[in-house]
């Protein structure tokens, strides 16, 4: 029977998070179980070329004839290798495919009049999406006119559970027609409208031509 030994908690945390255990190779898998405390079935893992391509795949009848015998050193085994199935799943829920600004003005014109010429620059959000969660942040600055004063700001963050969202849409606002007569420029502007179980909580992200199309996309 291997010896068992103490866990070094640190390292592990430190090890499932900066590693991404499917690329592992059988050697650093089965150094990763000794580690856990069980160094004899870190060799048998060795032995039998299983790496971390295959580990998630593994069953208590699998352990069994690889000689495993002892049920509480399977059940080790399996939650051990079910740990890093879920560090995985979690770190792919948590990566993100895609950010943006917040964009208020279809125009530079349209910029100078609502800023008054900069001297009241407006806060914009700033879009997170992963494959779990839309986040949608703020933050607050405290200012005399365009300058940032000294001191903490206040900010908002709004997460939005992807899974509780029912329907995607996308509407384009073009520049007014003057804009786009007298000056010959302005972009239009996308807004996604994002919607969920609760139909009062509808969000709304003011993005550049394109974005939003692409990003209404990804959150279907």
């Amino acid at each position: 029977m291997p010896k068992k030994s103490g866990i070094n908690r640190m390292h592990t945390v430190r090890l499932v998070q900066d590693s991404d255990y499917k690329s592992w190779t059988p050697t650093q898998l089965g150094n990763y179980i000794s580690e856990r405390g069980l160094a004899g079935y870190g060799e048998m893992f060795q032995y039998n070329d299983i790496d971390g391509s295959v580990a998630h795949a593994i069953t208590e009848e699998d352990l069994d004839d690889m000689g495993v015998d002892g049920l509480a050193d399977r059940l080790k085994l399996l939650e051990i290798l079910g740990s890093l199935q879920r560090a995985h799943e979690q770190l792919d829920r948590e990566k993100v495919i895609w950010e943006g600004e917040e964009q208020l003005y279809d125009s530079l014109c349209h910029r100078l009049i609502k800023t008054w010429c900069g001297c009241f620059p407006v806060d914009l959000y700033y879009y997170t999406l992963t494959k779990s969660h839309l986040t949608l942040k703020k933050t607050e600055n405290c200012r005399c006119g365009p300058i940032l004063c000294c001191g903490a700001a206040n900010y908002i963050v709004d997460n939005i559970d992807l899974s509780h969202v029912t329907d995607v849409d996308v509407e384009g606002t073009p520049p007014p027609i003057c804009i786009q007569l007298c000056c010959c420029c302005g972009n239009t502007l996308e807004h996604v409208i994002v919607r969920n179980k609760d139909e009062d909580d509808t969000k709304r992200l003011s993005l550049k031509k394109g974005d939003g199309v692409e990003v209404a996309r990804k959150i279907k």
